[in-house]
């Protein structure tokens, strides 16, 4: 009992701050050419969570919208499919339309990422109404393209940290 109190006092006073702006989408079924060469937004079509309504998961959207200012936190992961082998496979934030980091993998010349599971995070600091989206960019030698489908490892999720 008291230290259910003490919990909720805290809460109250805020010195235990709540989540905000947060959401979790992954890919449930959306599938997307990944271009030679190109940087393709990826499909999060469908929403785990998203109780203050951040997070926009129709076609061509497919991004977190800013409704209250500060310091953000997202992960995001990704999965190649198919059996054609990549050069450079890389996993990409974009905050209002431009990259702002991510991973990458790079094999100097040779095709050798065939199926590949990426996780990255980032923390970004916004302003309402900026936006992010998750990109996967991919180069094959031969200038091939390759696919992204429907897997559990392909999630993003985010949230505004206590400041």
């Amino acid at each position: 009992m008291a230290i259910t109190k003490l919990i909720a006092d805290s809460i109250t006073s805020g010195a235990i701050a709540k989540g905000e702006n947060f959401f979790k989408a992954r890919n449930a079924s959306a599938t997307a050419t990944l271009t030679h060469g190109a940087s393709v937004l990826l499909p999060y079509d469908t929403e785990e969570w998203d109780p203050d309504g951040v997070y926009d998961n129709t076609a061509s959207n497919y991004k977190f919208t800013c409704q209250k200012a500060g310091y953000h936190y997202f992960e995001a992961g990704g999965r190649k499919d198919n059996n054609d082998f990549s050069r450079q496979l890389s996993l990409l934030f974009y905050k209002n339309g431009s990259s702002v980091g991510g991973v990458e993998f790079d094999t100097y010349n040779n095709d050798h990422i065939r199926t590949y599971s990426v996780k990255t995070s980032i923390i970004l600091n916004l302003s309402v109404n900026d936006y992010v989206q998750v990109y996967m960019y991919q180069t094959q030698s031969d200038g091939g393209n390759n696919g992204y489908s429907g897997n559990i490892n392909n999630t993003f999720a985010g949230w505004r940290l206590p400041q």
